[in-house]
């Protein structure tokens, strides 16, 4: 494994042992529910939904909502034990998006929420087109960083990841396998937190961050960022967007 390959499979698993599952429940964004609407593809009645990369059911909880019977899966038990409390209701279960524990054709979708980037395309693609009905959607959901704005810009150099622009759309996902063209969208989707402290806390539920050789002290810059652009009441709103990619299993 090269020094890159390690650097990613650092990133990827970072989430597992001693994750802030806490942190993570509270201080990340959800996605807008119309969103996630058109990213399983508009459906008329509820739906059967994998969850892929369920993390603590911040994405699950917008699936409920909706109406839809959830499966969550994650490869992180720490992630899943968070999402169970959340979502009682939904079936959770350990395993991956190149390794999905569900039998053929079992679900009417599949979504996966700031998760894509750490799979394995080429095993994915088909594994997700083993468990999805023909017909179905596979809806890819990012909440990402609006670095048009330049103290949002600085703040996330300052943790150390670079960015994509505002609605980079163009730069769609890789998803293999039996699906059609891969549609997009993308959608403001402004992420509010109660103080700079919350900003640092925040990022440090960041792989990046977590990685990091002094994570305490990345975290320390970030809320130092953010304490300069707080709102009277002492908020931070961090403009963002939701990007949604959506392909249907042919």
């Amino acid at each position: 494994m090269d020094r890159e390959q390690s650097r990613f499979e650092s990133w990827r698993t970072s989430f597992d042992g001693p994750v802030p599952a806490d942190d993570y429940d509270d201080l990340r964004p959800s996605y807008p529910a119309a969103e996630v609407h058109w990213a399983l593809g508009e459906p008329a009645a509820p739906l059967h939904v994998l969850d892929l990369g369920a993390g603590t059911g911040i994405l699950g909880s917008v699936l409920v909502s909706l109406g839809h019977r959830v499966t969550a899966i994650d490869p992180s038990g720490s992630m899943l034990a968070a999402l169970r409390r959340r979502l009682p209701e939904v079936d959770a279960r350990v395993g991956t998006a190149e390794a999905v524990p569900l039998e053929d054709a079992c679900v009417d979708a599949v979504v996966v929420a700031q998760a894509w980037h750490w799979v394995d395309p080429a095993l994915a693609g088909p594994e997700v087109a083993r468990v999805l009905r023909p017909g179905g959607w596979l809806g890819l959901l990012w909440n990402s960083r609006d670095a048009t704005v330049p103290w949002v810009a600085e703040l996330y150099e300052v943790a150390g990841e670079p960015v994509r622009d505002r609605g980079d759309v163009d730069d769609a996902p890789h998803v293999p396998g039996p699906f059609g063209a891969i549609e997009a969208r993308t959608v403001d989707n402004p992420h509010l937190l109660a103080s700079a402290a919350d900003v640092g806390r925040l990022a440090g539920t960041w792989s990046w961050v977590r990685t990091a050789p002094d994570p305490a002290l990345v975290m320390a810059h970030v809320a130092e960022v953010a304490s300069r652009h707080t709102d009277p009441d002492g908020t931070v709103r961090i403009p963002q967007v939701t990007e949604a990619f959506r392909a249907r299993r042919h």
